[in-house]
């Protein structure tokens, strides 16, 4: 393995901790947010107990509303997300 393998697989685990991180922070803070806050797709997996891909596919189904979408970034508004948990 090379030198340049090494630091890629170093950064590709920084990464992964930051993002897990970020999520628990996220998933911590949930119950305090605003229902205007918005909240990513692995928040809203999280909260309801799925995979990313189930959230897609019950968006696909209707089963919950599209997201918004702000250039590369899509969320959904932690209301949202709240509701879907109400059923």
């Amino acid at each position: 393995m090379t030198a340049s393998q090494i630091s890629n697989e170093h950064k590709s685990e920084r990464l992964r901790k930051k993002a897990e991180q970020r999520l628990q922070r996220d998933l911590t803070r949930f119950s305090c947010l605003p229902d205007d806050a918005l909240v990513d797709v692995r928040v809203l997996a999280a909260i309801q107990g799925c995979s990313v891909a189930t959230v897609w596919r019950d968006v696909s189904r209707g089963r919950l509303p599209q997201p918004q979408r702000s250039g590369a970034r899509t969320r959904w508004t932690a209301g949202v997300a709240r509701a879907s948990l109400r059923g």
